[in-house]
């Protein structure tokens, strides 16, 4: 009984190896054009797999921006309405250094007589951010805050990259130029052209035969 159960389980592995061998021989290699498909769809998918992971690191600092602002803010109110003026202007004073273009800590300084305050907090980022902006051949990687981010993808190409309702989106720019500044992109294709310059702090745009600039969202250099 028991030689018989071995042969049959060998007559099993006989049965499975010779159908491996089979269908090893039946599959056909790819041709140079599937490889460079497959691979092209892989680089697609990873490519959403960073963008993804980007948007979110964005997000992320964002979100924390405005959460701090918000428990800021309480803490300035209350210091203020308990007459503890010192401890309010303290807690003003870092909203606006984290978003010197604040509304409510702008009221507030101009309240007290201390506007220059806000004024001076400006040009400090100012001067940070010149600073430490790295030079224009360093540039290679423009994060917005609306979550469009620009990518150095090959010398004088850029891609606009972005997200909408799930599905990653991106257009092509040509350089235009680069200044210690700004770089300047431009797109085209029929029936639309841009021009966006990119800043360290935020953008600016120009559309079709447009000769005036619009003032696009803000951003930072990531790299």
């Amino acid at each position: 009984m028991f030689r018989q159960s071995l042969f049959i389980m060998f007559a099993l592995l006989s049965l499975l190896s010779v159908g491996q061998v089979a269908h090893a021989q039946s599959v056909q290699p790819l041709s140079k054009e599937e490889i460079m498909k497959n691979l092209a769809a892989e680089t697609k998918r990873l490519d959403g797999i960073l963008q993804n992971i980007e948007l979110k690191y964005t997000e992320g600092l964002r979100k924390a921006g405005e959460d701090a602002i918000v428990r800021l803010k309480s803490v300035a109110r209350r210091e203020a309405g308990s007459g503890a003026i010192p401890s309010a202007t303290a807690a003003w004073t870092e909203v606006i250094k984290i978003d010197a273009n604040d509304e409510d800590a702008a009221r507030y300084f101009d309240a007290i007589g201390k506007s220059d305050i806000v004024e001076q907090e400006k040009e400090n980022q100012r001067q940070e951010a010149t600073s430490t902006t790295p030079q224009p051949q360093w540039k290679r990687v423009w994060m917005g805050e609306d979550r469009r981010n620009y990518y150095l993808v090959a010398p004088g190409v850029w891609e606009l990259r972005w997200e909408k309702d799930g599905e990653a989106k991106k257009l092509t720019f040509q350089e235009l130029e680069r200044t210690p500044d700004s770089v300047t992109l431009f797109h085209r294709e029929p029936g639309y052209k841009a021009i966006h310059q990119l800043y360290s702090g935020h953008q600016i745009n120009r559309f079709g035969n447009q000769n005036t600039w619009q003032i696009g969202p803000k951003g930072y250099w990531q790299q």
